[in-house]
């Protein structure tokens, strides 16, 4: 919990850095461009996630002796990794870094939606090393050039705005500088033991944890009807938890896509109500629901994998939410029960749900507060292969990415196409 939210405060840093982009609606639509300059960076690969799984344990303070300032080294890989996870929460979004000696170039490109949808928003930043933090150089928005200084204002106003000041002061105490050179980023850091309370406190702001209690509270209320087993299918949750959803929405100054992401991340936490108190710590004032055995598709493991996706998905964006869930059946080849193309499936049913919940937030409120099945949401699957070890998995599909591998994909992708909830 404390390397995530360490891991936290380096996204919090970039992600400052990307907010200056809506200084871009102080110089009006002079600067949307008919195209993207920056284009979508390729799905996030197995080995991405082992190097990034890798990156967390290295700075994980538990494995550290004492206090006092460290040092990170990341790849350009890595930085566009991070970048990727801050994109796409704002779809259509890309970005890209480049790094040179005592400089990072920034460049993103930002969809316009409503009135203005298909235009442009490009930006390309130029930051300096310094003894500090890096500082701004170089602006550009669309054609308009920004002098550094108001960039720098507009950072710290946007940053404190979109994260708060709490969690801008924390990500300051804990990253004292970056050096940028060829291919890597060094980020200097500081652990001291009082951080770690204050890591766990600044998860989650204080208006999304009202958001995300009403709707613990109101599955804490739910009389579900049980099946063989005391088993509970997933889908009984939705109609009350979405009509709750689009009613708030219909409220004067609110967000149908954070209603949405606060309905998905409490279902995430219905079958383990308890573990919510270690990412929430006021979350032990609530009332929680009970611990219910849900099911999908007449599955117990389904539904773990579809609400996980799901809230990954609204966390962090679907590319990464992919490679999670297919590094997750790579481990299972290895150690556990096998590869499955079952889980994959769900896993991307879950993926496109939680995207679906983000960019068309009322039409799927809708749609599940109306009531849904199993087969609405996740595509048919008793025909794909699954419980594969690695000398079957090998014999039938080579390795993850050949041509085999890619072929069952698109299969299943085919078959999420044709439901009409993802259209």
């Amino acid at each position: 919990m404390i390397t995530r939210w360490l891991w936290r405060g380096l996204l919090v840093v970039l992600s400052a850095v990307l907010a200056v982009l809506l200084l871009g609606a102080l110089v009006g639509s002079v600067v949307l461009q008919g195209q993207p300059e920056v284009a979508r960076a390729a799905d996030v690969s197995v080995l991405d996630l082992a190097r990034a799984a890798r990156l967390l344990r290295s700075i994980d303070p538990r494995r550290q002796a004492g206090e006092g300032v460290r040092e990170l080294a990341m790849t350009q890989r890595e930085v566009d990794l991070l970048l990727d996870q801050i994109a796409q929460r704002s779809a259509p979004a890309a970005a890209r870094a480049t790094l040179q000696p005592r400089r990072l170039r920034l460049q993103a490109s930002i969809g316009t939606r409503g009135w203005m949808a298909g235009r442009w928003l490009n930006i390309d930043l130029t930051l300096r090393d310094t003894e500090a933090l890096p500082l701004i150089e170089r602006l550009r928005i669309g054609r308009v050039p920004v002098p550094g200084w108001l960039g720098e204002w507009a950072l710290r106003q946007v940053a404190a705005w979109q994260f708060g000041p709490d969690q801008v002061l924390l990500a300051r105490d804990v990253v004292r500088g970056m050096a940028f050179d060829t291919g890597q980023v060094s980020v200097r850091y500081v652990w001291r033991a009082d951080l770690a309370g204050r890591l766990v406190g600044s998860m989650m702001a204080a208006p999304e944890q009202d958001r995300l209690r009403v709707y613990v509270e109101q599955l804490a209320t739910l009389k579900l009807k049980s099946v063989a087993g005391g088993r509970i299918p997933m889908v009984q949750l939705m109609p009350t938890v979405f009509a709750l959803a689009a009613q708030r929405s219909g409220v004067e100054g609110a967000d149908a896509a954070q209603e949405n992401r606060a309905a998905i991340l409490a279902m995430a936490f219905a079958s383990h109500p308890r573990q919510l108190v270690s990412v929430v710590p006021a979350a032990r004032r609530w009332r929680l629901p009970p611990p219910w055995r849900l099911t999908m598709a007449g599955r117990d493991d389904f539904p773990l994998h579809f609400l996980i996706s799901a809230a990954l998905a609204v966390e962090a964006g679907g590319p990464l939410s992919d490679a999670i869930g297919l590094f997750k059946e790579v481990n299972d080849a290895r150690v556990g029960s096998g590869f499955s193309f079952t889980d994959v499936a769900v896993d991307r049913a879950g993926t496109r749900f939680g995207l679906a919940a983000l960019r068309q937030p009322q039409r799927l409120q809708r749609a599940l507060a109306a009531g849904v099945t199993d087969a609405d949401l996740m595509p048919e699957v008793s025909d794909l292969p699954e419980f594969m070890k690695p000398p079957e998995f090998n014999q039938r599909y080579g390795s993850v990415g050949s041509p085999a591998y890619q072929r069952q994909l698109a299969d299943i992708d085919a078959r999420l196409d044709r439901l009409p909830m993802y259209r």
